[in-house]
């Protein structure tokens, strides 16, 4: 079979290539659960010490490291001794829910109902009382909150005297990354109440603003005028992407009612790109994830622009996230 080449695959290589794929991602699920990887981490170490450390056994894991290697995932160093770089590490704690998501989905045989009845299953719920999960998933918001929020930084720009809420922002990570560049501000995060103990332990050491957590659902939150009134910019980051079409349309019509004239609205979300079809990327892979919770979510980021001034917003406008997977839409009363 030819080199990992998708885009000069043929049909039979390809369909191959992706029956085959779960194969690595075993390999991958077993390094993550038993913290193989993080081990790797800490100090380079050598198939020897790994077969000890984790009582394994040495032909098969000597198999597994030099795939991991050649799949680029891990290094072997001149010693013999394996590594991980840093960008593989921040994603450890997103391996570790996408595994425990995904062995949920096989065993409630959520794509086989999605596939006959059209309605799906979150197991947003069962991540939510799962502390171990609940913890890693706070974790990947994190590491994925700093990069993010520079990008934020541009539309909000350093200031001082602001009202921000971000709806859906788990356990601050966003907020506390912007909280360096404002001063004297109030910083609202609104998500499950099983986040507000994590973020409360997060936000303890920051004084440079006032912050507050409020346990609400996204649906209710929006439709009380005194909720959301005074904010100035409102944050709506890999939301909607979790909601049906029509919930998204009703959000938006709270939002246009209760917003002040001035409010901004800042959306990132991983908007489908219909016009670049031909090449699969990594929102690609998410409309698994869609169709699994029942959302069907397939929007482009033009499509939502447009389902967006439908309810009565006169500015929206796109831009890009350089680095990231998603884009941003920004929206003006």
């Amino acid at each position: 079979m030819s080199n990992l080449n998708i885009e000069n695959q043929s049909p039979s290589e390809s369909f191959i290539f992706w029956l085959m794929a779960y194969k690595l991602h075993d390999i991958i699920s077993f390094f993550t659960k038993r913290k193989i990887f993080n081990a790797m981490y800490e100090n380079a170490i050598s198939l020897e010490e790994i077969v000890k450390q984790f009582n394994l056994s040495q032909g098969t894991i000597a198999i597994a490291l030099e795939l991991l290697c050649k799949a680029n995932l891990i290094s072997k160093n001149e010693n013999n001794k394996y590594s991980i770089p840093m960008a593989i590490k921040n994603l450890l704690p997103l391996a570790e829910v996408e595994i425990f998501t995904k062995e949920w989905h096989e065993r409630n045989l959520t794509l086989d109902t999605a596939f006959h009845t059209g309605r799906g299953q979150s197991s947003l719920d069962v991540i939510l009382e799962n502390h171990d999960v609940l913890k890693s998933y706070g974790q990947a918001m994190a590491n994925a909150s700093h990069f993010l929020a520079l990008l934020i930084l541009r539309f909000i720009q350093p200031r001082q005297n602001i009202n921000i809420i971000d709806i859906g922002g788990s356990q601050g990570d966003l907020l506390l990354a912007l909280s360096p560049f404002l001063k004297n501000c109030e910083l609202t995060v609104v998500d499950f109440a099983q986040h507000e103990a994590l973020f409360k332990n997060k936000v303890s050491s920051s004084n440079n603003n006032a912050f507050a957590f409020i346990a609400a659902d996204i649906n209710n939150f929006v439709k009380e005028k005194s909720s959301i009134d005074k904010a100035d910019f409102i944050i709506l980051s890999n939301i909607l992407h979790l909601l049906p079409r029509q919930q998204i349309e009703i959000i938006f019509e709270n939002l246009y009612e209760n917003t002040k004239k001035d409010c901004c609205l800042i959306i990132y979300d991983q908007f489908i790109n219909k016009e670049q079809q031909q090449n699969f990327d990594m929102a690609d892979f998410m409309l698994i994830d869609w169709i699994n919770c029942g959302t069907n979510f397939s929007f482009s980021q033009d499509e939502m622009k447009a389902i967006i001034k439908q309810k009565q917003f006169p500015h929206v406008k796109t831009r890009k996230a350089k680095g990231l997977p998603g884009d941003f839409l920004l929206i003006q009363k």
